[in-house]
C-alpha cells in the first residue's frame, strides 16, 4: 500500500507509519525534497481503539519530521499533521476519507 499523502499548504506530505513510529516527508509541489530543519509539527490520528493521539513531530533528517505514538495507531490512518515552519507559518494536511490523494 502506498504512504498516505496530503496537500499542506505549500508541501505535500506523506505520512510513514512503522509500529509507533511516524514520519512525515514534505516535498514541494514538485514532489522536490523540502529541508526540514527548523520545522516542528503535531500529528493527530485516531489510536486503534478509536481515540485521537497526539503525536509530537521533530526534524529528524533532510525533508523528514519524526515522532513516536504514546499508543499503536488505527490501521486505517485518519487524521491531521500541522506543521510550522522556521519561519512561523503553519500548514495542515488532513488524511482519511476525500483528504487523501
Amino acid at each position: 500500500m502506498a504512504a498516505p499523502k496530503a496537500d499542506a499548504g505549500s508541501f505535500h506530505v506523506e505520512v510513514v507509519v512503522k509500529d509507533m513510529t511516524m514520519d512525515v516527508y514534505l516535498n514541494d509541489h514538485s514532489a522536490k525534497p523540502m529541508a526540514s530543519a527548523g520545522f516542528k509539527g503535531v500529528a493527530i490520528f485516531k489510536a486503534a481503539d478509536g481515540k485521537p493521539v497526539r503525536i509530537p513531530l521533530a526534524p529528524a533528517s533532510d525533508n523528514k519530521l519524526t515522532g513516536v505514538a504514546p499508543s499503536p495507531l488505527h490501521a486505517e490512518l485518519e487524521g491531521a499533521v500541522q506543521i510550522t515552519t522556521q519561519t512561523g507559518g503553519a500548514v495542515q494536511g488532513k488524511f482519511g476519507g476525500e483528504h487523501e490523494h
